[in-house]
């Protein structure tokens, strides 16, 4: 359908499950970091430019884009001609690693037309065909895929690795704290109207358990 951009569309937020819930799930399944950031939107307009929200539709109150990283955006290729608007992650503000840096996850608008009932999979053929995967060398601990050194795209991990990855992060977990779980994705999930909800039946987070709650 087409995306008209006086409305604001919430990014899918993912259901919380315990660890034990999802670690055996196979087939269309796959899992990314969850990491400490501010979850947003990137949009961009011909005629606003590019504009930042958190996920509840409000202007970032304690960051401004600095111009490499509105440079970097625009060096991708898309259509600057047309809307787009893509899932992100901020990292800046909630950890002591990262600073100024965006992590795309999914993509909402592409070309003016809001990407209703296309599948994950799908979608991550385009975020693919926007830059090689190289992995990010800033932290030491390959996180994502740096198509620029401030735009990042998140990595995909079958599965079969779950178990192997979620003890590396706990180990990781006492000297790191910029992890804090993984979200599992069904690959045939379905973006749906988000227009005034942001629940999500195809992604689940599991966190790694804190002082404040167990999973």
């Amino acid at each position: 359908m087409n995306y008209l951009d006086n409305k604001f569309i919430f990014p899918p937020r993912p259901l919380l499950f315990k660890r034990e819930a999802v670690e055996n799930l196979i087939g269309n399944f796959k899992f990314q970091l969850k990491l400490d950031d501010t979850r947003s939107l990137v949009t961009y307009t011909p005629e606003k430019g590019l504009v930042l929200f958190t996920r509840h539709g409000e202007g970032h109150k304690a960051y401004s884009p600095s111009k490499e990283v509105v440079e970097q955006f625009y060096s991708l290729p898309w259509d600057k001609n047309k809307t787009q608007v893509w899932d992100t992650l901020l990292l800046h503000n909630k950890n002591e690693l990262v600073k100024d840096t965006w992590i795309l996850m999914d993509i909402l608008v592409k070309d003016g037309e809001y990407l209703l009932n296309s599948k994950f999979k799908e979608r991550e053929i385009y975020l693919d065909s926007l830059g090689k995967k190289i992995v990010e060398k800033v932290t030491g601990l390959g996180l994502a895929y740096a198509y620029t050194p401030k735009i990042w795209r998140a990595k995909s991990f079958p599965m079969s690795q779950f178990d192997s990855i979620w003890k590396s992060i706990e180990n990781l977990w006492s000297n790191q704290k910029i992890i804090e779980g993984v979200v599992v994705k069904n690959l045939n999930g379905k973006l749906a109207y988000h227009f005034y909800s942001d629940k999500c039946n195809w992604q689940f987070k599991v966190r790694l358990p804190k002082k404040n709650y167990k999973y």
